[in-house]
């Protein structure tokens, strides 16, 4: 039965494209194909400095419609009267007056326009001049300084000619106006209108200015060409070019036979580095610059916006962010002077991150937080405000591209691994605000060569400087009392520590970090070229990876003053052959002896316990002996503590002091 039905549907749906087409089957099965949205803009009104009333309400307008400019809605303000509305709020655009139509073709913004009450009034005049019938355009009140539009024809025809625009004289010889010029208001005048035959048979070239001011239209024989006009005027924008199409794809050569009736299309772009009053433009002020293809060239993008609340896929940062990644451009963003919710730049939306090249953050800010700029592994440069007090755990992780930071005085904490990963930062200052760097706050900046540390430092935490192969030296301030386990680990490059000589808690000594009075040893650095080194009688304890990724030592004497010796000590030291481990060390920590060369070492009676990968990944080390008297127990023996896994330690459980051996790369210890 259900094979039956398949069959009837197959054959039901073939009759069907056959006879009424793909897409009536579509409509039958499925319903109507829906409409795509409508693209809208938004028109706003300022109230532009008004003392008393409210502005109209915002309006969302579709692509293309007339919005009919609305009165003033009540706005008053002291000496002045309201006479219309305009793009700029110092007047210097073309006034819109109350009930005139705006085609809507971009978000928009409209300001009051106020003119003093002491500001002398004139009138135009529209002279037909020959029309053989229709109405002169409506006359407004106009006022000194006002920029208005000129206006068409109104309903004025003239049989077998076509209005070209006005002048300042009958016969056309005085000043000529096109319409949708822009006029200056500076006394009353009477304006001629202009006509010229329309030769038979002409095509005409139509312009679409797009919201620009009007251009008339041209009358052209066939295979004649059109005449390039005057460009067009739109406040807040530069005019591109015409072009033959209304989606901007084929700029129109005028050279070119006119062999039909056309419209051309202006196409408007953004003055370069305005600065953004609504996040509704961003989007289109990218798609009108050059450049922005490759992190390289970057559009400049300066904002006015409220950035809202950061974690809001809608708010103003979501929509920038969006709209960046819409129009696939790379920036260079200025967000000094945006406003935000709160004071910490915390964007947890941070899509498209890897479009930005450079940002100045809001002045306002106070705190960089958690994460903030992970995604942005393009950044070369960012600008912090002057009132920052804090930046927060792993902040700037990963930014790979950044090159410099300058940390202004005002901030007093920098959270652990702040700027870790950041592989192409030169340089950093740590002003004299910050009182301690934490953990691992520059690990991984692998082209840091200059560190400044500030006077105020009391406290530098472990790891703080891992893996910075390209450092070289660092100097420690008298300020500083606290450091953490060696924060120089695998600084490869590093040949000196200098510590100043008022420093109460810390000293240096050929480059070799100590505490002051040299009982620890904290940090041998890893650049060093020097082949032997014995350390000082005064050494009672080496520090947590002291001698670690060392790469020239071969060969560490070890004075009996010493009772301690660091988790990974002297790891990865890999042309260390020759160590001793003296009579008054109590046990060999975790990857001490980790990867280094050495081929034979002596466990002395005093070491009661081994921890787990002691001496793990020496490959080759053959020989281990255990002095007479070792009593090490089977708890005290860690886990994979030497090459071949546990082999040595099983060996060891029943054979105890004597010599152990193993063959080449061998994974079996035996006793001889």
């Amino acid at each position: 039965m259900k094979k039956q039905q398949s069959t009837f549907i197959f054959i039901l749906t073939f009759f069907c494209i056959f006879c009424i087409g793909c897409e009536a089957v579509a409509t039958l099965f499925h319903g109507e194909k829906p409409e795509p949205p409508a693209v809208t803009f938004i028109v706003t009104f300022n109230a532009n400095g008004a003392t008393g009333g409210e502005p109209p309400k915002m309006e969302t307008v579709e692509e293309g419609k007339e919005l009919q400019i609305p009165g003033s809605g009540g706005l008053i303000k002291d000496g002045f009267r309201c006479v219309g509305w305009c793009e700029s709020a110092d007047g210097t655009s073309v006034t819109y007056f109350f009930g005139n139509s705006v085609t809507v073709t971009r978000d928009m913004i409209f300001y009051a326009r106020w003119i003093g009450n002491a500001t002398p009034s004139y009138t135009i005049t529209f002279n037909p001049n020959g029309a053989t019938g229709g109405t002169a355009p409506a006359l407004q009140t106009l006022y000194e300084g006002m920029i208005i539009e000129m206006p068409n024809q109104g309903t004025y025809v003239n049989s077998g000619k076509t209005f070209i625009g006005w002048n300042t004289e009958p016969n056309g010889s005085g000043r000529h106006y096109n319409a949708g010029s822009f006029y200056t208001v500076n006394g009353s005048i009477t304006l001629y209108a202009q006509w010229e035959v329309i030769a038979a048979g002409s095509l005409s070239v139509t312009f679409n200015s797009n919201g620009g001011s009007n251009v008339p239209t041209q009358y052209v024989l066939p295979n004649g060409t059109a005449n390039r006009p005057a460009d067009p005027i739109l406040a807040g924008f530069v005019f591109d070019n015409w072009y033959s199409d209304s989606g901007f794809y084929t700029i129109f050569n005028f050279s070119t036979p006119i062999t039909r009736n056309i419209t051309l299309y202006a196409k408007w772009k953004y003055p370069e580095g305005i600065l953004i009053l609504d996040v509704n433009e961003v989007y289109s002020y990218l798609e009108t610059q050059t450049g922005g293809d490759s992190a390289d060239n970057p559009i400049s993008l300066s904002l006015r916006i409220n950035l809202g609340n950061m974690a809001n896929t809608n708010s103003g940062w979501g929509r920038l962010m969006t709209a960046i990644g819409e129009a696939d451009k790379y920036v260079e963003l200025d967000l000094s002077a945006c406003s935000m919710n709160g004071t910490e730049f915390s964007p947890s939306y941070f899509n498209n991150g890897e479009k930005i090249i450079s940002i100045v953050v809001p002045s306002t800010v106070t705190e960089i937080g958690r994460y903030a700029f992970q995604s942005c592994t393009n950044l070369t440069m960012i600008n912090l405000p002057t009132g920052l007090t804090s930046i927060g755990y792993a902040a700037f992780i990963s930014c790979k591209s950044i090159t410099s930071v300058t940390i202004p005085n005002s901030v007093t904490s920098i959270g652990e691994h702040a700027f870790s990963g950041c592989t192409s930062l030169t340089g950093i200052t740590i002003p004299n605000s910050v009182t301690s760097i934490r953990f691992a706050t520059f690990s991984y900046c692998t082209s840091l060569t200059s560190v400044i540390i500030g006077n105020s430092v009391t406290s530098i935490e472990r790891e703080v400087f891992y893996n910075c192969t390209s450092l070289t030296s660092v100097t420690i301030p008298d300020s500083v009392t606290s450091i953490g386990e060696n924060p120089f680990i695998s600084c490869t490059s590093q040949t000196e520590i200098k510590v100043d000589a008022n420093n109460t808690a810390y000293s240096s000594q050929d480059g070799i970090l100590y505490n002051k009075n040299k009982t620890l040893l904290l940090t041998y650095p890893a650049g060093k070229t020097d082949s032997t080194f014995n350390i000082p009688n005064s050494v009672t304890s080496i520090g947590y990876a002291a001698f670690s990724s060392c790469k020239s030592v071969t060969s560490v004497t070890i004075p009996n003053s010493v009772t301690s010796i660091g988790e990974r000590a002297f790891a990865g030291c890999t042309s260390l052959t020759s160590v001793n481990i003296p009579n008054s060390v109590a046990s060999i920590e975790s990857n001490t002896f980790a990867r280094t060369s050495i081929t034979s070492i002596t466990i002395p009676a005093s070491v009661t316990s081994i921890e787990g990968y002691a001496f793990s990944e020496c490959t080759n080390l053959a020989s281990v002996t255990f002095v007479a008297g070792s009593n090490i127990t089977d708890d005290d023996f860690g886990n994979n503590a030497f090459p071949g896994g546990d082999t040595l330690k099983t060996a060891y459980s029943t054979g105890k002091a004597g010599t152990y051996t193993r063959e080449e790369n061998g994974s079996t210890w035996t006793k001889p």
